[in-house]
């Protein structure tokens, strides 16, 4: 397994076999794709910041979820 860095470009071929395909249309293989990323310690740090602030979100967003259920089920004293 290689090391890869921040600027490294990474090349993913990507193919698909389509077993239910459209009518008229014969069961097989679709064109390859090609796509290449190169990422930079910029746009790295980036991401990571969107990803973390996402998480965040969705932690508070459970936490208000809790909060409000909370005493929903509550037993009858």
């Amino acid at each position: 397994m290689s090391k890869l860095e921040p600027g490294d470009t990474v090349e993913v071929y990507v193919e698909a076999f389509d077993k239910n395909p459209a009518s008229g249309r014969p069961a097989g293989y679709s064109e390859g794709a090609r796509i290449k990323v190169v990422v930079t310690d910029e746009e790295a740090r980036r991401l990571i910041r969107a990803r973390d602030e996402a998480h965040e979100r969705l932690q508070e967003k459970l936490r208000q979820l809790e909060a409000e259920q909370r005493g929903v089920f509550q037993p009858k004293k």
